[in-house]
């Protein structure tokens, strides 16, 4: 069996892949595994022995002349082509049994149809025939529907992808040991001494702490804990670095900024006591060695999708970094060398395999999360804490009707172009009601995704299609527009359910 895995995205999604390589790699032990990354982030796959093949896609020479910003340039543009072309030859060529797209972007949609064969089984996103996107296996069509930005997925990533390969991850998928020493030189900087790593960059300026703030913690931190500090980053972090080193007296920080390659972090995370980091790739390394992890987490992460996994970790999550106070943070990791029990406003990893313990304190949320699980998952239905949100679904109900009219028309072929006309007016009205009622979100975009689902058929049969997913909203709608449906003001936000 040959399996080719597309992870054409950044350093934390594809150390987010690992778990479900080394899965499948459990299910196909003979099996050759191959994925596809871009050759700018393709180090993130040393020290994964599960794989076979690491292939770089030709990123620079196919987009050359999309680079230098001149489309003038044709025989740079044919070069292009032609490599692009050469490149997916030999791909086709792989004759691959199983094509999982881990990548969900359009551009890699495309990149599948061009591999694939009539016998490779896909997973992910590809196109059809008529290049229309084609979201094959209910994960992806998950992936499609619920995650992205304004969106209300609380899965996390890695358990995305363990699902859409089909595979079901267990511990040892997380701490399989990566064979690689520290090197004799960051050796000698570390010492035998305990330590905890820091790392100080994230994956956006934006989702970082200040330099200031980081001067005032690590000068903090360095009198509160008995610990050395290694610092860690590329080396665009080495002024912050060298100028936290000057802050702190003594040699109680020790600078690796620039000096290590990501294979390195593996033991020098292993044999750390803690990681302190941001969003970023670190913290998904920490989730493959098992260390504990206190991670920073502002408004502009989404910690329950891309957060630590390690057991023990802990997210101390904040709108804004600039409201939270040193003397907090530092009182945190001590507390976690300590092993103190948490303060209630800290996020605890439980084990990897179990959802972040945290109390959603905003009802808006928390209800469309609700919704995602009993549409997905069979659960509960939640009580809207609105009443708002009853008259919308009731508004809802009333254009899917009509929708199921029109195409029971459509059926009996009684006047199509009007019916046509008809259900375009009510997708521009549902688009309307949701921007009224975005609690409605969850719902809408579930059967949009699944209309979207069906592939090229006869006529007929693509509006039998939309008639059968059209029946099943209107069933999850009538959870909501009975008479039993009340707002419940007192009630806990966390606890109501509708059977």
């Amino acid at each position: 069996m040959k399996i080719l895995i597309l992870q054409l995205t950044r350093l934390g999604d594809i150390f987010s892949t690992w778990p479900t390589v080394r899965a499948l790699r459990r299910q196909y032990p003979s099996a050759k595994i191959h994925m596809l990354v871009r050759p700018r982030f393709a180090s993130a796959c040393e020290g994964l022995s599960d794989l076979d093949q690491v292939i770089e896609m030709p990123m620079m020479n196919v987009f050359r002349a999309l680079l230098k910003n001149d489309m003038s340039d044709k025989d740079c543009l044919k070069a292009g082509m032609e490599e692009l072309n050469d490149f997916l030859m030999d791909l086709q060529e792989e004759n691959y049994d199983e094509i999982i797209n881990l990548s969900f972007s359009p551009s890699s949609s495309f990149l599948v149809k061009c591999i694939e064969s009539n016998d490779t089984k896909v997973k992910g996103y590809s196109r059809h025939e008529d290049a229309f996107l084609r979201i094959d296996g209910d994960p992806s069509a998950y992936f499609y529907a619920q995650t992205g930005v304004r969106k209300y997925n609380r899965f996390h990533v890695n358990d995305l992808f363990a699902e859409v390969a089909g595979v079901e991850l267990q511990q040892e998928d997380y701490t399989k040991e990566v064979a690689h020493q520290i090197p004799p030189l960051v050796r000698e900087y570390i010492g035998d001494e305990e330590y905890i790593v820091v790392h100080l960059a994230a994956s956006t300026t934006r989702k970082s702490l200040s330099q200031e703030k980081w001067m005032n913690v690590m000068r903090r931190l360095s009198q509160q804990i008995d610990h050395k500090i290694v610092l860690i980053g590329a080396e665009i972090d080495q002024e912050i670095a060298k100028n936290i080193q000057l802050t702190v007296r003594g040699n109680k920080v020790i600078s690796l900024v620039g000096k290590t390659k990501l294979l390195d972090l593996f033991p020098i995370l292993k044999d750390s006591s803690l990681l302190v980091g941001l969003d970023s790739a670190p913290i998904h390394i920490a989730s493959l060695t098992g260390t504990p992890t206190y991670n920073l987490s502002n408004s502009y992460v989404r910690f329950w999708e891309t957060g630590p996994k390690a057991t023990g970790s802990r997210i101390r999550g904040i709108g804004n970094f600039e409201a939270l106070g040193s003397d907090v943070i530092c009182n945190d990791i001590q507390s976690m060398l300590e092993n103190d029990i948490p303060s209630d406003e800290m996020i605890l990893v439980k084990d990897p395999f179990s959802e972040y313990e945290y109390v959603e304190n905003n009802p808006h949320q928390l209800f469309c999360w609700n919704m995602i699980r009993a549409i997905y998952l069979g659960e509960d239905f939640p009580v809207p804490y609105r009443m708002e949100t009853i008259e919308g679904f009731k508004q809802l109900q009333e254009l899917n009707a009509i929708s199921l009219q029109q195409l029971t028309a459509i059926l009996r072929k009684e006047q199509n172009e009007e019916n046509e006309r008809v259900l375009q007016n009510v997708d521009q009205l549902v688009d309307k009601l949701l921007m009224m009622v975005p609690e409605l979100a969850p719902v809408v975009d579930w059967y949009q995704t699944e209309k979207l689902r069906i592939g090229p058929l006869e006529k007929k049969q693509i509006v039998a299609s939309y008639c059968a997913i059209h029946e099943t909203l209107a069933k999850i709608l009538s959870v909501y527009t009975g008479d039993n449906v009340h707002i419940e003001e007192n009630a806990n936000v966390n606890e109501r359910t509708i059977r």
